[in-house]
């Protein structure tokens, strides 16, 4: 997180980010994550108020919480194209199948205005009884009807799983991780562990579609939100910038058929003067074309390397110098 109270009160220059996992850096070192590059960068503290599994309302909504205690001049909102899935979420179970602890608030759109629907769980004690809140989720989750009764297995189990050879192979190649975890040695003539992230990310396309029909759809409630951030910063007098970042999942799916939020940073440019926009995508372009080489070889292998959050850092530097020149 960065508390606040190592920042230096005699600074002349402050900032903090907010945003999802992709702001929080995970998968790395705290040496190694892009708001430390950032500090160093620019020789003053940098908070990082990233939240893993956040989407740009639940940043937000931490933006609210969190600023009046650590006011900065520069606020970074981080997300990845997710967002567009996760502000339409109440239980993130109906969508990220087994997040079952993941029940949030959400905004909805009332005549053009945002409205806040609180969270039905106030108490780790009522996760254990969601089933009598279930009308409620089904209500203000939308991915209820449209992603998980679509994707809900049934009886016979083996004909679900056998309807698709990604399945059969997904579950090839992580049996094959475990038996090399076993034997404590790998079985050579295979990657297992590279096998199943490019497995993975086959079964990843339905999804990554669905996210893309769903900027058509709702880009009118992400508008919402990112004007919610700039009137924010213009209320409390810092300047915004939203970067928008990606997981691998759609790196190599846009490497193909182009952005998935197709217009939105353009839209963002013309409407705001005052909100500075960075996509990301653009800045991060291997020459050989191999974008999975833009993140960690561990773990789920979604996350940024270091390398790419030190490239980050400088481009988030040059937008603050940048607005340092323009003043």
């Amino acid at each position: 997180v960065c508390p606040a109270k190592e920042r230096d009160p005699d600074a002349d220059l402050t900032v903090s980010t907010y945003g999802d996992s992709y702001c929080f850096c995970r998968e790395v070192d705290n040496d190694e994550t892009f708001q430390n590059h950032l500090a160093q960068e620019l020789d003053t503290h940098v908070a990082n108020y990233g939240g893993g599994n956040y989407g740009l309302d639940q940043a937000l909504m931490r933006l609210k919480r969190q600023y009046p205690e650590d006011p900065t001049d520069h606020v970074f909102m981080v997300v990845t194209a997710s967002s567009i899935a996760r502000i339409l979420s109440v239980w993130k179970h109906y969508q990220e199948f087994g997040n079952i602890l993941a029940v949030k608030p959400r905004y909805v759109l009332e005549d053009g205005e945002l409205e806040r629907i609180e969270s039905p769980v106030d108490e780790k004690e009522e996760l254990l009884d969601l089933e009598s809140k279930a009308d409620f989720l089904r209500e203000y989750d939308f991915h209820y009807d449209h992603w998980f009764r679509p994707h809900f297995a049934t009886r016979p189990y083996t004909a679900d799983f056998l309807e698709k050879n990604e399945h059969v192979r997904y579950a090839g190649y992580t049996a094959g991780k475990e038996l090399e975890r076993r034997l404590g040695r790998s079985i050579p003539g295979i990657d297992f562990d590279l096998a199943q992230t490019q497995s993975a990310l086959r079964l990843e396309r339905p999804r990554v579609r669905y996210h893309e029909r769903l900027f058509d759809t709702h880009e009118a409630l992400f508008d919402a939100l990112i004007a919610e951030f700039v009137d924010y910063a213009d209320e409390q007098g810092f300047d915004p910038t939203f970067v928008m970042v990606q997981q691998l999942r759609y790196a190599t799916y846009e490497s193909e058929h182009g952005p998935i939020y197709g217009d939105l940073m353009d839209r963002l440019d013309d409407r705001y003067d005052e909100l500075t926009t960075i996509d990301m995508a653009t800045h991060l372009s291997p020459e050989d074309g191999d974008v999975e080489s833009l993140y960690v070889e561990r773990g789920e292998g979604g996350h940024y390397s270091p390398e790419t959050n030190a490239e980050i850092a400088q481009v988030l530097a040059d937008v603050v110098e940048q607005r340092a020149i323009a003043e």
